[in-house]
């Protein structure tokens, strides 16, 4: 789980006033009596945990909720403790009694506790989900589980451009299989000459240039990356398959029109915090995650280097060019 600086202190300090202000109050009972723990108490706290859950939390499912409420019940309990620590060290209580006070029969530290728990670990446990969600799948895998639930926020569509033959296309899937092993991953700081860059990786490299990149790929139809650039921690291989998925779930949404629009060939996908932009080509498409306010300069960067990638398809698979995919992947390398 990777939880922030910010994050973490602030449920420490939140923590540390849960147990301090009720030490400060006690022993005052503001009106309520001491209580007695049972199964039907811990039950009740429990289902209380679930219910805000589901409340507060972003796309939690009923699962999710049960195990976070379990955290939540250790969570309330440790503090428990630690309060019944502070009764018998300043208050002269025994020890037996006051794990008994500080876990179950203070209701005013019991309260306080039960009642804010669910807010003060909602975004540790968030940062936990998102690792969930985050963590790294096998591309066909993705492909499968994802497609279903894609959702988009700004759509842009275009007609299709080019036109590539049967044989045009063999050849590229060739060359592409021939290249999966050498795929090179470019980061800001790179000092690999441009001669020695093929047409994929000079058009990603041209794109990671703006600032507010994180991330500029070419995947080829299988969703198998042929060149990309990436700056930050963001994961190259996880990003690949979303390119078709995004297009099919469009193309099955148009599918649905009375009249029918085609295949969208251009996609500008809005989200909270990021900006995706795809292309689709025959054969290949091009894909770049960037921040959600960049300017418009990165659109322009992007149909450059879109124009960059089909120039070197159409120089490097033209009718007179050879077609063995080993030899091709040698003269990109050399």
């Amino acid at each position: 789980m990777t939880v922030s600086s910010k994050t973490g202190s602030g449920a420490v300090v939140a923590s540390f006033l849960l147990l301090v202000v009720p030490l400060l109050v006690f022993p005052a009972q503001f009106g309520l009596p001491l209580a007695r723990g049972s199964a039907l108490t811990i039950l009740l706290e429990a289902a209380y945990y679930v219910v805000m859950i589901l409340l507060v939390g972003r796309d939690v499912t009923l699962g999710k909720a049960i195990s976070s409420a379990g955290v939540c019940l250790l969570y309330r309990y440790s503090l428990g403790v630690l309060f019944g620590c502070g009764v018998a060290l300043f208050f002269g209580v025994s020890w037996s009694s006051a794990m008994q006070i500080g876990v179950f029969s203070y209701l005013p530290a019991v309260l306080l506790q039960t009642i804010a728990a669910p807010f003060v670990l909602r975004p540790l446990l968030g940062s936990a989900n998102a690792d969930r969600r985050t963590a790294r799948p096998e591309p066909r895998e993705f492909a499968a589980r994802e497609a279903a639930s894609t959702g988009l926020t700004s759509i842009s569509v275009s007609r299709e451009k080019g036109v590539y033959t049967e044989a045009q296309t063999m050849r590229i899937q060739r060359e592409a299989e021939a290249r999966r092993q050498f795929v090179q991953t470019h980061e800001p700081g790179g000092n690999v000459p441009q001669n020695e860059l093929n047409g994929f990786e000079r058009a990603t490299r041209y794109i990671g240039e703006h600032g507010s990149v994180f991330l500029a790929a070419v995947v080829d139809n299988e969703g198998l990356l042929l060149s990309n650039f990436k700056r930050g921690s963001i994961e190259s291989e996880d990003w690949a398959p979303l390119a078709l998925l995004f297009f099919d779930a469009n193309r099955r949404v148009l599918n649905r029109a009375t009249r029918s629009l085609g295949a969208p060939e251009k996609l500008d996908v809005m989200l909270k915090d990021a900006r995706i932009l795809m292309a689709r080509e025959t054969i290949f498409s091009l894909m770049v995650v960037a921040e959600r306010h960049s300017d418009e300069t990165l659109q322009i960067r992007f149909n450059q280097a879109m124009e960059m990638v089909r120039r070197y398809v159409a120089e490097r698979f033209g009718a007179g060019q050879e077609s063995n995919a080993e030899r091709i992947h040698v003269s990109n390398t050399q």
